[in-house]
């Protein structure tokens, strides 16, 4: 995990770049997200507070992780790992942990320009979650 944490950041301050219609575009940053998504169940074992996301973007390859003291999930910061469709902007990444309450989450949708992206965070829960529903939060990120 810190392997990762420390390629993340090389590829933040490198500024992995997309080109679209000719422009070179870079995704990679820390958005601001709108509204904030706050949840939390199984007595506040699973909790999700998610303010501010940090995004790394390489060729099609695009990851989420949540933004220091700004985020977490479970009391933790987790890396959403997925895919960018360079013609198109979509992208959907998602990050799975295991556990008597398998918790899954997923963020997909679209950058509509280069510093915004429109997305649905999905929570999806598996198992013994308590009083865990799945959930679906419609949000916007700004850089």
């Amino acid at each position: 995990m810190k392997k990762i944490s420390i390629i993340l950041s090389l590829l933040f301050w490198l500024g992995c770049e997309e080109e679209k219609n000719g422009l070179i575009i870079n995704y990679s940053g820390i958005y601001d997200i709108s509204p904030n998504v706050q949840y939390s169940c199984a007595f506040d074992v699973v909790s999700i507070n998610l303010s501010e996301i940090f995004v790394v973007h390489e060729d099609s390859t695009i990851v989420f992780v949540q933004s220091n003291n700004s985020a977490n999930i479970s009391g933790s910061t987790y890396e959403m790992m997925g895919t960018i469709n360079e013609n198109s902007s979509q992208f959907n990444a998602s990050v799975t942990i295991p556990g008597g309450c398998k918790e899954t989450y997923l963020i997909q949708g679209n950058f509509t320009s280069d510093t915004t992206f429109e997305a649905s965070f999905n929570a999806l829960y598996e198992g013994n979650c308590f009083d865990c529903s799945d959930k679906v939060f419609l949000i916007e990120g700004v850089r």
